[in-house]
């Protein structure tokens, strides 16, 4: 049985209910405050407008350093049970802090001239323009009151000062890229942090509360939860300039990965030692339990595969190859009776393993890791050599550990196990 599915239902119950509470309790979090204190979109349109009218203090202030710890408290309240480990839970492109500050310092001067004109038309009464009866800028009704109009409606402006400036941003932000998200590059004007709000705060803030989640939270066990967590991290790595070399949250987030996952394999993985006639009934209690555990072993192997690309393929083969492979796997094989059943183990053992991780070595050359379990399959094979005038399936089995050995590209292996079995044996 997976852990996934090995939730208590009194225990997920208890969990939605805080949940529950918790949200509930977000949303007057900020009840006894002014909304141009604690509405983002209301702060960002003042600031533009500071930006926009005098820019030479608004330079001199550094409020492009100063705004992501300036909307902290704001941004946290979002973040509160935001959860990516979570199967459904929402991108975080999508919550209502990244779409506030999605355009910040990016929209050019005829845009702004734009937003202001129909701003001022805005300022009508309804009775004049009853077209306009429901607005709503970032999912807020806008339609009660002139004055939160006007003031919505100018929080999705942003300013440039000059025409040079207008050119560095059509360089540095892509405002649309089929999902609505923000594209960065190192091109345009070094002084105007702006551009790199939404960076700032993801580096600043939501990868802080991705590690306290790995720390507290995440179970490696679970494929669900960290193919969640993995394809989250990927997206932040990939699509922000954030760099492990430079960014502290990134470095301390990989570090916490590292720790918790060998945490799981001191932790959760064991294999019991049964003698090979105890193993040979397959409806034993003590079967059942030794292939769980080896079972448990394949699961976390997987789990740690799933960080390429975020960990470093010589940490990912240390984990995978030295700490569970070696440590526990091969134990297991050596326990296990030699039947279709291992041969099926020691299949997915090798499609587990990325094929990017040889490329480094040269062709036909395995991992220095594999090489005992290249060796194990070699003598398993040379032993079913000797049995193959009385065990018809012998010459097939032979063949698919061959191709196994192959597939980990110990050529050299399946050379000399072709010449000692008389025939060749290819990939497919």
């Amino acid at each position: 049985m997976s852990t996934d599915d090995e939730q208590i239902n009194s225990e997920v119950a208890k969990f939605n209910t805080e949940k529950e509470r918790l949200t509930n309790d977000i949303k007057t979090a900020f009840d006894d405050v002014v909304d141009e204190f604690c509405n983002i979109p209301q702060i960002i349109s003042k600031i533009e407008r500071w930006k926009k009218e005098q820019n030479d203090s608004y330079v001199q202030a550094y409020i492009g350093l100063c705004l992501p710890r300036f909307l902290t408290p704001l941004i946290k309240v979002q973040l509160a049970v935001w959860n990516p480990l979570e199967q459904y839970c929402r991108n975080f492109e999508k919550l209502p802090w990244y779409q506030d500050l999605l355009n910040y310092g990016t929209i050019k001067e005829n845009s702004i001239n734009k937003i202001e004109t129909e701003s001022k038309s805005l300022e009508k009464p309804i009775s004049q323009n009853s077209n306009n009866n429901d607005v709503t800028v970032n999912g807020d009704d806008l339609s009660s009151t002139t004055t939160t109009t006007t003031t919505a409606a100018a929080a999705t402006t942003t300013t440039t000062t000059s025409t040079a400036n207008d050119k560095n941003s059509d360089n540095n932000v892509n405002d649309v890229n089929g999902r609505g998200k923000m594209v960065y590059d190192d091109a345009g004007d070094e002084e105007d942090m702006d551009i790199k709000l939404i960076p700032n705060i993801v580096d600043k803030l939501l990868l802080p509360r991705i590690n306290g989640l790995v720390e507290s939270v995440w179970d490696p066990m679970s494929l669900q939860q960290t193919t969640n967590l993995s394809n989250v991290i990927k997206q932040v790595t990939v699509d922000y300039p954030i760099e492990a070399a430079q960014s502290k949250s990134l470095q301390s987030l990989i570090c916490s990965i590292n720790k918790r996952i060998m945490k799981s394999i001191n932790d959760d993985l064991f294999i019991p030692l049964y003698p090979k006639s105890v193993l040979e009934n397959k409806t034993s209690e003590s079967t059942m339990f030794f292939n769980r555990q080896v079972y448990s072993c394949l699961k976390l192997m997987k789990s740690i595969v799933l960080w390429q690309n975020v960990i470093s393929d010589q940490q990912l083969q240390s984990l995978t190859l030295d700490k569970i492979l070696n440590r526990y796997l091969m134990i297991a094989m050596s326990s296990a009776p030699a039947n279709i059943e291992l041969i099926s183990l020691c299949q997915k053992i090798s499609q587990l393993i990325p094929q990017e991780w040889f490329t480094e070595y040269m062709e036909g050359i395995t991992l220095p890791q594999l090489e005992n379990f290249c060796k194990f399959i070699v003598t398993w094979a040379t032993n079913l050599k000797a049995q193959m005038k009385s065990n018809s399936d012998a010459k097939e089995q032979i063949k698919q550990l061959g191709r196994i050995l192959l597939r980990l590209h110990a050529e050299a292996h399946a050379t000399a196990l072709s010449k000692l079995i008389g025939f060749k044996i290819t990939i497919n």
